[in-house]
């Protein structure tokens, strides 16, 4: 008898977001060639090469669509420790200026950056937007949105807004390789910077390595730019992500979890995402509010339900 939902929750149904882990992760890992990496006189000089595999990586998902605005339209690509160094170094950059978020974004930036402020009003008010953007104002986005797991519906209108106030915008893409049916449009003009991350997509978030692509001076000397130059990198977690995504597609996931995901999200009252490990409740079920994010969606981490299927102790 399948369980009932109230029984799964903070068990199989969670407040937590974390992405799928596989074990074909894992496995991979163990038969890394460390021997064979560790003989060469310059091990771990893997800067060109991991970029170049990164943005292989990203245009070769068939399950999303990565327009050429990526490659065309910034001339950067920085090595990163996740997309969390990125974010770090925004606050830096934009030190002084009020950051905006919409409801439901990375919960980091609020602890990190407190001179921030919503761009949206809650849910019960239609999302409607908030106050109005100042010219001192700098945005952060997701997409996939990580409030929903999709693109955030006013995405588009956002980034006309501050295209006409000159306010810079960073597109922060770390759940992507868990995701499908999306579109990644980097054409914009109010998009300075865009992160990417292997730690959702390909289960490397124990070694946390990034690509920020940036329209930013080749001559400036902010942290990035300056460990880059120097190549003061990870670069033996570099290896390992080349390493990985030689073996693992931003689409493996999708492949591998997509049926499961949408039999559960059916078999439980729940709506399926364009990302595989969340999922959203009506404002209606009676369990919403104890999932509710920033007043507006109620979210469940459905990571640890999808493992239970995996090893056949949920049947659905």
């Amino acid at each position: 008898m399948q369980p009932a939902f109230k029984d799964l929750i903070d068990v199989l149904f969670t407040k937590k977001h974390n992405s799928v882990y596989d074990p074909e992760y894992q496995e991979h890992l163990r038969k890394a060639p460390w021997e064979e990496w560790l003989s060469q006189n310059d091990y771990f000089d893997v800067v060109e090469e991991y970029i170049t595999t990164f943005i292989n990586w990203i245009y070769s998902s068939k399950e999303n669509h990565v327009s050429q605005s990526l490659k065309e339209r910034y001339p950067r690509r920085d090595i990163t420790v996740g997309t969390t160094q990125t974010f770090d170094e925004a606050y830096f950059r934009y030190a002084g200026r009020r950051l905006r978020l919409f409801r439901g974004e990375y919960t980091y930036h609020k602890r990190c950056y407190p001179n921030c402020k919503w761009l949206d009003q809650p849910a019960k008010q239609d999302h409607e937007w908030g106050e109005d953007l100042d010219e001192r104002d700098w945005v952060i986005v997701s997409h996939p949105f990580c409030g929903t797991g999709g693109e955030h519906p006013k995405l588009k209108e956002l980034l006309d807004r501050c295209e006409k106030k000159d306010i810079p915008v960073i597109m922060d893409c770390a759940w992507f390789g868990t995701c499908f049916g999306l579109n990644f449009d980097f054409s914009h003009p109010a998009i300075k910077a865009v992160a990417f991350s292997l730690s959702k997509g390909i289960g490397l978030g124990s070694m946390r390595t990034g690509l920020r692509f940036s329209s930013y001076s080749k001559e400036e000397n902010k942290p990035i730019a300056q460990q880059n130059r120097y190549k003061h990198l990870v670069l033996s977690n570099c290896q390992i992500g080349i390493y990985q995504m030689k073996r693992f597609s931003p689409d493996f996931t999708v492949n591998k979890y997509a049926h499961w995901y949408k039999k559960l999200c059916e078999n439980y009252g729940m709506t399926a995402v364009n990302c595989l490990h969340v999922s959203l409740l009506p404002y209606y079920n009676e369990h919403a509010s104890h999932f509710l994010v920033d007043e507006s969606y109620s979210k469940v981490g459905v990571r640890e339900a999808l493992k239970a299927i995996r090893q056949k102790k949920l049947i659905l």
